[in-house]
């Protein structure tokens, strides 16, 4: 038997098994899903960027507006210690 002959008959018998075959299959479908996840995930980034833009910007509007009105960002206080954080009576 000349080794074209062998080749061919090697050829022949690695067609018929299958015993890899399931593991490319896998790997195939793996691959497709997470390419798809990829792709789908782009415009999802990109939608929730604009959310959080307009958010921002509107954010950004209220904050000026009320500061401009008079108004302070942070909250009212009487001034004598007696506020958030204020006066040394504690326990200990």
């Amino acid at each position: 038997m000349n080794w074209q002959t062998r080749l061919f008959a090697w050829l022949k018998e690695f067609a018929r098994e299958d015993e890899g075959a399931d593991l490319v299959e896998y790997v195939l479908l793996v691959s497709f899903v997470a390419f798809g996840a990829t792709a789908g995930a782009m415009p999802v980034a990109k939608s929730i960027a604009n959310v959080f833009d307009k958010s921002s910007s509107q954010l950004a509007a209220a904050v000026g507006t009320g500061a401009s009105a008079g108004g302070s960002p942070s909250g009212s206080g009487s001034g004598d210690g007696s506020g958030d954080g204020g006066g040394g009576h504690g326990d200990h």
